[in-house]
């Protein structure tokens, strides 16, 4: 019992990959100059991982800590 209530704790501190997205389409349209999301403690890393092994977001080239959406048609 104790186990699950630390898991939904964890759960709650991290963004949805809907979230993830919305975020990263904002970024874009909003500052086209500077696409870049910033990566913090509330992103899953398997859904960034995912973004990136599927080229839909890639990382900044200095700072891995950075990505934003791939340009497609």
């Amino acid at each position: 019992m104790y186990q699950n209530n630390i898991a939904q704790e964890l759960d709650e501190d991290l963004i949805s990959l809907n979230e993830i997205l919305e975020l990263l389409m904002n970024k874009v349209l909003t500052t086209p100059h500077d696409p870049y999301v910033t990566l913090d403690g509330t992103f899953w890393p398997p859904y960034v991982e995912m973004l990136l092994r599927y080229g839909i977001a890639v990382r900044h080239q200095e700072n891995n800590f950075k990505i934003r959406l791939e340009p497609f048609c």
